[in-house]
């Protein structure tokens, strides 16, 4: 390359050569560099001009040149310069041409110009128009950037690239127009303009970041279809922008109400700053705020659904109007900047799901008050509340451990502070400049040691500290600065009432005698009062409420009812002890103790209240006793870190919203004592993946599961005989559904929002599909809607864009409202061919544009649907018809129409989402299975699988072909197979795998992620593993064995670099390892990456071949045993690789000391010795020894 480049350069010198010389003309004397190849460059000009008319041809030495480019920052910085006349020569404008010619007025660019180079007007402040020429292809970046009195600008059509920043700052730019060849529109392309108005061409398919940023007289703008992608802030600081539309025939992105939002809903994108509504309700669809969403907006209160779980960096920067904001339980981290110059904002809600405060999340809000840190919270970033000047107390929660620089810095209000023992990190200035701050607590027995410099002022506050840790501290950098140093002391006074006939007492409240920070209590089991001893057998109505100082409570054996908002808002109250004397706890007992972060509720308890223990947003987990017959509504709504409940079966029923906005709840058992599911008991659980109904459920009242977006699967159970509306509504992960052959009617909204749905059959049991049933189930690619319906909702199946096939079994049609669907034109309608005549009479039916007739399967069978090809008599599943739980088998050769078709591919979503798969066939023919065509399917349990060999294409390794199947347990794998595919298999949940002597490869990925796998046997035929065939990801999965009989197995790399990820068994456990009698060599890497091998038994009587050292290398040979055959035991001594195990065994000794008792009777015994049992029916597939008689013999049963 070097070489070719040198003599380029050569050959270059060769022919040409450069001169430079002044030439003038028109009084002005311009710098050119000339070649002799008959064009020239203007390189320089005078200083001080003002008018130039660059020549097209100038002369020199006799010799005639064209000029045909302007260099680099030639008339950059020349004030004076007032006009410019560019001839029809010139090509290229270069970088800087005429950057920061404040004094140019006007230009005329020559029509022969291609390229505007960067920065060419950057500058040129008095330019108030240009025309760029129809020969322009190339706008660079900051062509005109700072061109702050240019008006408007025409665009031709034959530009197709505009460079960053190109148009920036132009603040008299007010219209523009952007041709429709170009396809980006770059950073910053337009930021801080004055555009009024502007029209986005359908060509455009790329926003950039900041494209209109700034751009304070925008009032609207239009996104076209084309568009797939919007860079961060790309409208924002848009003052008066009040609407962003979004055509709807765009496939990223919508808009409600002029609100930006991904085409699901949900990422909200940007809430137009010009915007003038004071409220603002974030719709339930909405899992992501994006980055400067709502930043410099006007409102003064927004709410945040549960279904948020992100809330980016700058989201309501500048929101100067904004008084409250409540962050949902299911957010976990306050990003940068989040709040920033909220300078309104006077209180925050802070749920107990936050782990970290971000980087100055609160900074300058200038009126917040107070605020309340759960216990979760684990770090607070620096800046975090710098310059919260009205903040006057905050407590710091016991599970923060680092407090960043600049934290609580300019706090002017703040009065006192709690440090608590678990910080070990605080940042430089954290507490500076607190001017009012008079008391700090700070309870670690261990000061840590840090910089002075956290506080500014140690002469006015008192520091309070353990009087244990006196002396450490006065020897501690910086808390030995303080000038005044106290220690802590705890008092309280409790109050009673008294029973004098019952001889009992109750607590009413507390009184708290010293100034300290945190109250220990403990209630006596007995009181004296006037001589006499009372037992204390309850704790009153509202006895601890808004306690904030109490940090723990004992009660004693003695109390038996804890009442009605006993600890109501003791928000530093971390742990209490209930005994087993208490029989009820009241109705808002716990309710807002947003720090206990665990309870024990013993068995004596039959009743907890409404509300008990609402928004206990740092507890954990809680083990509700069977003694509990009562569990009131509401009792643990809102409870986030709730990560696992345990139901009693003492319980009838789940009351309304018991654990609603429980966003941590991951699984749940309801047990079979339940008959009645609540309104909204399990609403906005976003973190509940599955929930299994059992038979004794018969009622569920709406709203259940409203907003569980985690929810992937459910099975709704046949036995229920009443639903409420809404059940599922907003279930927006949710990819499965069995609807049971008992149900009657669909409730109005009852899928309302599950956009990862994809497929549903609706029984004929099922009469009515109520309004709204399935509304945006974006999703959602089939339906079947049997004939039984008789009656459907208005927008039934509204806005379910993804829907393809709609198939409708009804001889008499039913009438609906036209607006049952939103789309005619896309989905195909398949009828029965008896009812076309009445469908095309019958609205909404007849409003489709494709209709196709159909024959419909019959109860419990189904039918396939295919796409074919007639040259070739080929076909593939495309999809299936089925009435009840079906057994597909896929024939080898279909007919269709006559046509007999080889059947060798099933299509993406072809099954996706059945739930009456039990079972599937696939045949030998098939060449191509695509990515998901079996995803979801929540009742599939076995495949049998016969294709030779699957090409498998791009997209499996993030949609595998059986994702989502969690009853796929059983898998067979025909004697036709020679090959398993990549990523066929990949996640699925069989626990033992058997591959048969015919399969000969394994290629990468085919059984990843399978982390139920205990056992894997392979047969004598593999020859080839590749890589990550049998990986997981970083858990190890359960300690499986693996059997091979294979004479030779090597790793197929296929790549040079050996990553250890990439390795077979990458990550997986393996507790033994079996090698077959027919082993005869161990390749090179053959099972170098498993690890956990406590024993390798050999069955082989000689000792295989190994390539080298990579064999079995991850396998500690000093812990593992090797067990061999008992007569091949010095063999393996001294063998390559098999002498260096530490601890090898002959104990592989076959039949030897087996009694025959009879020449008839069998008895099988496996290769270590150990009898089985007297028949082979019902082994696991592999070798075994059968002794009849007097004669052994070897025998392989096979899967």
């Amino acid at each position: 390359m070097k070489k070719a480049l040198i003599l380029l350069i050569c050959l270059l010198s060769a022919v040409a050569t450069w001169a430079r010389f002044n030439h003038t003309y028109k009084d002005v004397t311009l710098t050119y560099d000339i070649i002799d190849n008959g064009q020239c460059v203007v390189y320089a000009c005078p200083k001080d001009v003002d008018n130039v008319e660059i020549p097209e041809n100038i002369e020199h030495e006799g010799r005639m040149y064209k000029v045909t480019a302007i260099g680099e920052s030639v008339f950059s910085n020349r004030s004076s310069l007032a006009s410019v006349t560019i001839p029809n020569s010139v090509t290229t404008i270069g970088a800087s041409a005429f950057k920061y010619c404040s004094g140019l007025t006007s230009i005329t660019i020559g029509n022969s110009v291609t390229t505007i180079g960067r920065s060419a007007f950057r500058g040129c402040s008095s330019l108030t128009s240009v025309t760029i020429p129809n020969s322009v292809t190339t706008i660079g970046d900051e062509a005109f950037f700072e061109c702050s009195s240019l008006g408007h600008v025409t665009i031709p059509d034959s530009v197709k690239y505009i460079g960053k920043v190109a148009f920036a700052s132009c603040s008299g730019l007010n219209s523009i127009s952007i041709p429709d060849s170009v396809t980006e529109l770059e950073n910053g392309i337009f930021c801080f303009s004055g555009l009024s108005s502007v029209r986005i061409p359908n060509s455009v398919t790329t926003i950039g970041e900041g494209a209109f940023e700034g751009c304070n007289n925008l009032t609207s703008v239009i996104i076209p279809g084309s568009v797939t992608s919007i860079g961060e802030r790309a409208f924002g600081s848009c003052a008066k922008l009040v609407a962003i539309n979004v055509n709807s025939n765009n496939q990223n992105y919508c808009s409600i109400n002029g609100v930006l939002f991904n085409k699901d809903k949900s990422v909200l994108y940007c809430y137009p700053m010009g915007k003038t509504d004071s409220n603002y309700v974030i719709p339930n669809s909405v899992t992501t705020i994006a980055g400067d969403a709502f930043s410099g907006c006007s409102l003064t209160s927004v709410r945040i659904p549960d279904s948020v779980t992100a809330i980016g960096t700058h989201a309501f920067y500048g929101c100067r109007s904004l008084t409250s904001v409540t962050i949902p339980n299911s957010v976990t981290k306050i990003d940068d900047c989040v709040f920033f110059y909220c300078s309104s904002l006077t209180s925050v809600t802070i749920p107990g799901s936050v782990t970290a405060i971000g980087w100055s999340a609160f900074n300058s809000c200038s009126s917040l008050t107070s605020v309340e840190i759960p216990n979760s919270v684990k770090e607070i970033d620096v800046g975090a509340f710098e310059y919260c000047s009205s903040l006057a107390s905050v407590r710091i929660p016991d599970s923060v451990t680092a407090i960043g620089e600049d934290a609580f810095y300019c706090c002017s209000s703040l009065t006192s502070v709690k440090i608590p023992n678990s910080v070990t990190k605080i940042g430089w200035n954290a507490f500076a400049y607190c001017e009012s701050l008079e008391k700090v607590y700070y309870g670690a027995d261990e000061p840590i040691a840090t910089s002075e410099g956290v506080f500014s002022d140690y002469s006015k506050p008192t520091l309070y500290v353990n009087e244990e840790a006196m002396n450490k501290i006065k020897s501690t950098i910086p808390w030995s600065k303080f000038a005044k140093i106290e220690a802590m002391k705890s008092s309280y006074e409790l109050k009673y009432s008294f029973d004098a006939d019952a001889s009992t007492a109750t607590v009413t409240g507390i009184s708290v005698i010293a100034d300290v920070e945190n109250v220990d209590v403990a209630i006596p089991e007995n009181i004296e009062h006037e001589g006499r001893m009372y037992k204390v057998t309850a704790i009153g109505e509202n006895a601890f409420e808004n306690n904030k100082k109490l940090t723990s409570v004992e009660i004693p054996g003695s109390v038996i009812s804890i009442g009605h908002s006993a600890f109501y808002y003791c928000g530093s109250l971390t742990s209490v002890t209930i005994p087993n004397s208490v029989t009820t706890i009241g109705e808002f007992a716990f309710c807002n103790c947003s720090s206990l972060g665990s309870v024990t509720i013993p068995a004596s308890v039959t009743t907890i209240g409404r509300f008990a223990f609402q928004d206990c947003s740092s507890l954990g987990s809680v083990t509700i006793p069977n003694s509990v017959t009562t569990l009131g509504s509401s009792a643990f709504e809102g409870c986030s870190g709730l990560t696992s409940v345990d139901i009693p079966s003492s319980l009838t029923m789940l009351n309304k919203s018991v654990f609603e906005g429980c966003t941590g709840l991951t699984s749940v058992t309801i047990p079979n004592s339940v008959t009645t599911i609540g309104h909204s008991a399990f609403a906005r659980c976003t973190g509940l993946t599955s929930i299994t109904i059992p038979n004794s459920v018969t009622t569920i009242i709406a709203y259940a599961f409203e907003g569980c977006t985690g929810l992937k699967s459910v099975a709704i159970s046949e036995s229920l005989t009443e639903l409420g509306r809404g059940i599922f509504r907003e279930c927006s992960g949710l990819k499965s559904v069995t609807i049971p052959n008992s149900m009657t009617s669909i409730p109005d909204m009852m899928f309302f929002g599950c956009r990862s749905l994809t497929w549903v059959t609706i029984p004929a049991s099922v009469t009515t599909i109520g309004w709204e049933a399935f509304l945006s189930c974006s999703g959602l690619t089939s339906v079947t809607i049997p004939g039984s319906v008789t009656a459907i909702g208005r927008h039934a199946f509204c806005d379910c864009s993804a829907l393809e096939q709609v198939h409708y079994g009804a001889d008499e049609p039913v009438a609906a409202n036209e607006n049952v669907f939103s789309d005619y034109s896309k989905p195909t309608l398949y009828v029965k061919a008896g009812a076309m005549d009445k469908i095309k009479a019958t609205v909404p039916w007849s409003l489709f544009e494709k209709v196709e007739a159909y024959d419909f399967a019959e109860d419990n069978s189904y039918m396939l649907l295919y796409e074919y090809e007639t040259i070739t008599n080929t076909a593939s599943v495309i999809g299936i018809q089925a009435k009840g739980i079906v057994d597909v088998v896929i024939p080898e050769i279909a007919d269709i129409y006559g046509d007999k078709c080889t059947v060798i591919g099933i299509r993406s979503r072809a099954f996706a989402g059945n739930g009456l798969l039990r079972s599937v066939t696939i045949p030998s023919a098939v060449r191509d299975i695509e990515p998901g065509s079996f995803k979801g399917c929540a009742n599939l349990e076995t495949v049998n699988y016969y294709p030779v060999t699957v090409n498998t294409t791009t997209g499996h390794h993030a949609n595998p072909v059986f994702s989502d199947c969690p009853k796929f347990k059983n898998l067979n794998i025909g004697e036709t197979v020679q090959e398993i595919p990549k990523y066929m298999f990949k996640a699925i949940d069989i626990e033992t795998l058997s591959i048969p002597d015919n399969v000969e490869t394994l290629l990468s990925d085919c059984f990843a992620d399978c982390y139920k796998l205990a056992e894997i046997r392979l047969g004598r035929g593999v020859r080839s593993i590749e890589c990550a065939s049998f990986a997981l990801g970083s858990d190890k999965g359960i300690a499986a064995k693996i059997y091979c009989n294979a004479s030779e197995i090597t790793y197929y790399r296929g790549f040079g670099g050996i990553p250890i990820d990439y390795m077979p068994f990458a990550n997986r456990l393996i507790s033994s390892i079996e090698f077959g009698p027919d082993v005869e060599r161990l390749a090179d890497y053959a099972f170098t990456d498993v690890s956990g091998v406590s024993d390798i038994y050999c069955n082989s009587t000689t000792p295989p071949m190994v390539a080298n050292g990579n064999v079995l290398k991850s396998v500690n040979k000093s812990t593992c045993t090797l067990h061999v055959p008992a007569g091949s035991l010095e063999l393996y001594r001294n063998a390559y690789f098999w002498r260096d195990f530490y601890n090898i065994k002959g104990d592989l000794s076959g039949i030897d000391g087996v009694v025959v008792e009879d020449d008839t009777h069998m008895e099988v015994y496996n290769l270590n010795g150990l009898k089985v049992g007297d028949s082979l029916e019902g082994l696991t597939p592999g070798f075994y020894i059968v002794r009849r008689g007097t004669t052994a013999e070897k025998v392989l049963v096979r899967p």
